[in-house]
């Protein structure tokens, strides 16, 4: 728990940061980068760590990683420029991807089966303390110091957790094999998932020539995959019909969700007027949710079956967001919009939770760390392509109608400033197409969740 306590606090106080740190470094194009990068370098990482685990265990590696964390934490700390910052980003993703997909294995290894949807409801309760904690710390550290000081809290933080988890976590299998390091794979990977994401992020001439690429790489890998001996992704672990849609509605779910709020404090900071402190506490709707809503699916799951719950909340979610873009589009009060993202946050924890439980019921021991994997890089890669959707939607729109994004960076530092109609009104339109983007996903999430088979399939707490 101490762990993910490290990666949760990480997550939200870049996030509640972003008008801040838009403010001091410019270069708002690439505030969705700030984001963005650490997710891919965490999907790049969890495809890489899953052989480690099942070769020398969970263990050795988290030591390793939490010292890598707390030196990426340094670098992003003391970052002069929006460059070196996405460069410190990129380190973290690494270092918290790997960790996270570590507790997920250790779990999987460590906890029965039949409490693993609990166990991992009790993980989300990690989110939900740092998602009331962590956004009144990076207020306060943003009122009393300013952005740089969320990256330097991270090192004692990170300290703590390596104390309380030294000997926590569990060593290696009996059928532990040494791992070998899949560099083409790990290369192909990361380039089509680097090619993927530029195309999203910029919609623009050259977004179809970018797609042709990515499918040219995706089929360079399924090629080599057919004749590696070992390689870092396998499509066992993608395609076969256990896992398949799982993967993927979990990514329309996180790609839809994180679309939709990722960029909240950006529209509560520039488009309805709020202070820097108020606009940092708004990820607390998101992660409270998630929190509840990881309960909730487990206990439900303890009486019906795993994917039946699953469809449920992938239909709750596209429901929520498409509510969310009304009351957005007609500019209804506030707290209605928190309630419904606290609602987007449990859509979130439900199919997550859930998800991970199923998954693993179905996994052999011996590949919990490279089942595991390839599912946290699909995860992953929702979360990332789902904060690059919604930059690239959001910034979008205000340059279609200003002729630049970055006319709204006084908008993001001074809470004096009095805004341009004109600006808040783009900013605004910009947050809706972004929640109506993200309702469009979440729908097709609800759909795909209808191919996961549950007819011959028993209960969570049945299977145990």
């Amino acid at each position: 728990m101490a762990v993910i306590a490290v990666a949760a606090y990480n997550n939200l106080s870049v996030s509640a940061a972003l008008p801040a740190i838009g403010d001091d470094l410019g270069n708002l194009a690439w505030l969705p980068t700030v984001v963005t990068v650490e997710l891919i370098a965490s999907a790049i990482a969890v495809l890489a760590v899953g052989p480690i685990i099942d070769s020398i265990g969970a263990n050795r590696v988290m030591r390793f990683l939490l010292v890598a964390f707390m030196g990426a934490a340094l670098v992003a700390g003391l970052a002069p420029t929006m460059a070196v910052l996405i460069v410190g980003r990129a380190l973290q993703g690494l270092a918290s991807g790997a960790l996270i997909a570590t507790v997920m294995a250790a779990m999987g290894l460590a906890v029965p089966v039949h409490l693993r949807a609990r166990a991992y409801a009790a993980n989300s309760s990690v989110w939900g303390v740092m998602g009331l904690a962590g956004p009144a710390v990076a207020a306060l550290l943003l009122t009393i110091f300013d952005w740089r000081a969320l990256f330097f809290v991270n090192i004692p933080v990170a300290v703590f957790a390596w104390f309380v988890g030294r000997n926590a976590f569990p060593g290696p299998t009996e059928h532990a094999r040494a791992a070998k390091s899949d560099r083409v794979g790990i290369t192909l990977a990361a380039l089509f998932t680097v090619i993927l994401l530029g195309a999203i992020s910029a919609l623009t001439w050259f977004t179809p020539l970018l797609l042709v690429l990515g499918g040219l790489v995706l089929w360079t890998y399924l090629r080599y995959e057919r004749t590696a001996n070992d390689p870092v992704l396998q499509r066992r672990h993608l395609f076969a019909e256990k896992f398949r849609w799982l993967h993927i509605t979990a990514f329309l779910v996180i790609s839809g969700g994180i679309a939709a709020n990722a960029f909240l404090p950006v529209y509560i900071k520039a488009g309805q007027g709020a202070s820097t402190g108020q606009a940092a506490f708004t990820v607390v709707f998101m992660t409270v949710g998630w929190t509840i809503g990881a309960f909730v699916s487990s206990l439900m799951a303890e009486r019906r079956a795993g994917e039946w719950v699953i469809q449920v909340f992938s239909l709750m979610l596209a429901i929520v967001l498409a509510a969310s873009a009304v009351v957005v589009g007609l500019d209804l009060p506030l707290p209605l919009l928190f309630a419904l993202f606290m609602l987007v946050g449990g859509g979130l924890g439900g199919v997550s939770s859930v998800g991970l439980a199923v998954l693993q019921d179905q996994a052999e021991p011996a590949q919990m760390g490279r089942v595991n994997s390839a599912h946290q890089f699909i995860r992953t890669l929702g979360f990332s392509y789902g904060a690059a959707i919604g930059g690239a939607v959001i910034f979008g729109v205000v340059a279609a109608r200003l002729g630049s994004a970055e006319v709204v960076r006084d908008l993001l530092g001074d809470d004096e400033v009095v805004a341009a109609v004109e600006t808040v009104e783009a900013v605004q339109s910009g947050f809706f197409w972004a929640l109506v983007v993200a309702a469009t996903i979440c729908s097709a999430a609800a759909v795909s969740s209808l191919k996961l088979s549950s007819a011959e399939r028993t209960s969570v707490a049945e299977r145990g």
